[in-house]
């Protein structure tokens, strides 16, 4: 585009557009097929076939001299209710899915996928802004990442990975955003207990103050809903879990924890008993 475009009193071409759009990606060894729910679809069948029959849909095709790989594609839809389902076609071991609008962003990332299996990947919107994905997997998922970020004009940046959750095969986990409360969900519909950990990134530029931590892992009983906040903001060393045991509605567990040390701090210390013996 030339800056002329960008000169006098004019907005940028499609930036009102692209707010409004969901975009999403599969990249890595996997490509997707995207369906709206009346049988409109866009993407890649499991045999490698094409379709775009989805209303509203745009494919954003990148440009440059070396090959497009089809998984390299990004669509942006239209932020409405419902969002679309994606089909996962696994090709490798490693794919990541990623989807955002609106300061939004939400991404599974599995390195130990099933080549010819297809996951599966069930989005959330409210009020036109993306806020959860649910990731269910053909085959068990047990090397797998959900990660989800949260992003203000105030410059305030919140970034969340949740790991060590395995999935069993068509079994499910949900992660959903927090906006309000700088806060994750995670919904454990995996039929058994898991351990998960939970790694923070934050980032205010009121304090000017940046943040790594890592947390658990915590225990969350099978079909319990846990909800992680940064207890402490902007220093987020703190956070405060809330398990819903039953999803009543009534948080039965709270518990307020201090960041794990770090692995620096860890091996010091056994440095120094080693010298010590």
């Amino acid at each position: 585009m030339p800056i002329s475009l960008f000169q006098g009193e004019r907005n940028p071409p499609d930036i009102l557009d692209a707010i409004q759009f969901l975009m999403a990606i599969v990249a890595g060894g996997a490509d997707g097929l995207y369906r709206n729910g009346s049988g409109g679809e866009v993407g890649w069948r499991a045999d490698g076939s094409v379709v775009d029959q989805f209303h509203g849909a745009r494919a954003m095709v990148p440009s440059g001299r070396r090959p497009v790989v089809r998984a390299t594609y990004r669509f942006a839809f239209p932020a409405t209710n419902p969002p679309p389902t994606v089909q996962i076609n696994v090709r490798s071991n490693h794919y990541v899915f990623r989807a955002a609008n609106a300061g939004r962003f939400l991404q599974v990332e599995r390195h130990d996928g099933v080549p010819g299996s297809q996951d599966q990947v069930s989005l959330q919107m409210e009020t036109g802004r993306v806020a959860g994905l649910r990731f269910t997997p053909q085959h068990p998922a047990m090397d797998i990442v959900m990660r989800g970020a949260l992003a203000s004009l105030a410059g305030q940046r919140v970034i969340c990975d949740w790991s060590g959750a395995g999935i069993p095969a068509g079994a499910a986990a949900e992660f959903r955003l927090l906006n309000s409360s700088r806060g994750f969900e995670f919904r454990n519909d995996t039929g058994a207990a898991t351990q998960p950990t939970v790694t923070l990134r934050i980032s205010d530029a009121a304090t000017s103050n940046h943040t790594t931590a890592v947390f658990g892992p915590f225990n969350v009983p099978a079909g319990a809903l846990q909800q992680v906040f940064v207890h402490d903001w902007p220093v987020a060393h703190q956070v405060r879990s809330e398990i819903d045991l039953d999803r009543d509605g009534t948080v039965d567990q709270v518990q307020i924890l201090s960041a794990n040390p770090p692995p620096s701090f860890c091996c010091k210390r056994l440095s120094r008993r080693i010298k010590s013996s």
